[in-house]
Order: structure tokens, then C-alpha cells, then sequence
């Protein structure tokens, strides 16, 4: 059973291992609803062995979603009714997750969301790139369609950390912090505006 969690800087996930038998049942608190639950009522997005080298002596950790299963489930109709949503956007994240997830596991950073979390994204940020204001196109499956970004790119694949932009955006700006790589397209147009 899943009964502790561990501070990870502040990240929005939580992260659980197997504790002594001794130890009691802990409580997790429900990001949305601020409800404190048991570690049940969570979604478990997966489990992580090399995150688990860097916090404690147990070789694996369970990664939990912040969100309780019941506010999990209203989001996702929420998501349904949303003038953008469509089954093959819904397809789109499945297999963008799925990529992301890969890479991740590679490089050992920590996949702290789900499709539903990256599909929420689209749609909270209208289908609009974060960095360049320009549409994606899911449907293109090319340089314009979404892709998940860190937006500390030292940091892990969580809430509060991720937003989407365009698939062309993440390669050019690849770890550079979002001010450095807006600073740098910047004095790139300067630069070819004057020849």
C-alpha cells in the first residue's frame, strides 16, 4: 500500500513509497479540492525507479496525480464540453504522451501528468503556442503541432511546470529558460531587420 509522500521541490505531484508495516495510513491533499484522502483516491500516473535513486534509499516510487480521481473525472467532462475538444485531439495527446514519456525515461526526468493534463492545456490555452502566440495544428502532425515544454527545463514533467507550444519552438529553444530563448529570437529579428 502506498502511505508516504516526498517533498520534491514543491512540484505538484505527489510521490509515494512503501513504508515499515508500522507506519499509519497517510493522508494526501487534493490539489483542486484541498480534500485530504487516502493515497487510493489518486490516479497513479506510473512508477518511477530513477526518480526514487534521487530522494530515498527504496528503489521504486509511486507517482501519484495532485488531483483526486473525483475532481480527475469532472475536469475530463469539463474538457468534453470545450468548443476545441474532439476524439482525434483526445488520440493526439495519447500519442504525444506517450513520446514524451519515452524521452523522459531516457533522460530520467520524472512524468508527473497525464494526457488529460497536457489535453487541458490545449484548451485552457486556446490551442495558442506559450512562447510565440501562434496557432498550433494538432491535425498537421508537424512542426505545428503541440508539444510539451518545461518550462523550467530543469525541472520535471509536472503541473506548473509544463505549458504547450509549437513542436518547432521546443527544438530551437531545447533547455534554455523561456526569458533567454525570447531574448535570443529578439536579437535574431533585430539583427536580420537591419540587413
Amino acid at each position: 500500500m502506498l502511505r508516504r509522500t516526498h517533498d520534491f521541490g514543491g512540484e505538484k505531484v505527489h510521490l509515494a513509497v512503501d513504508p515499515a508495516p508500522d507506519e499509519p495510513l497517510p493522508l494526501y491533499v487534493c490539489d483542486r479540492c484541498e480534500r485530504s484522502l487516502p493515497g487510493d483516491a489518486f490516479v497513479r500516473i506510473g512508477i518511477s525507479s530513477n526518480i526514487s535513486q534521487r530522494i530515498t534509499r527504496f528503489r521504486r516510487v509511486a507517482i501519484l496525480h495532485p488531483h483526486c480521481s473525483k475532481c480527475r473525472r469532472q475536469q475530463a467532462g469539463r474538457h468534453a464540453a470545450h468548443p476545441l475538444y474532439s476524439p482525434g485531439l483526445d488520440t493526439f495527446f495519447t500519442e504525444l504522451l506517450h513520446g514524451t514519456r519515452s524521452g523522459a525515461k531516457k533522460r530520467g526526468i520524472l512524468v508527473g501528468i497525464d494526457k488529460d493534463d497536457a489535453l487541458g492545456l490545449f484548451l485552457s490555452q486556446q490551442g495558442v503556442c506559450a512562447i510565440s502566440g501562434m496557432l498550433m495544428d494538432w491535425k498537421a502532425r508537424g512542426y505545428k503541432a503541440p508539444s510539451i515544454d518545461r518550462i523550467d527545463s530543469n525541472g520535471n514533467y509536472v503541473l506548473g511546470n509544463v505549458h504547450l507550444v509549437l513542436q518547432i519552438v521546443n527544438i530551437m529553444k531545447n533547455d534554455l529558460p523561456v526569458d533567454t530563448f525570447v531574448q535570443m529570437c529578439r536579437q535574431i529579428a533585430d539583427h536580420n531587420l537591419t540587413l
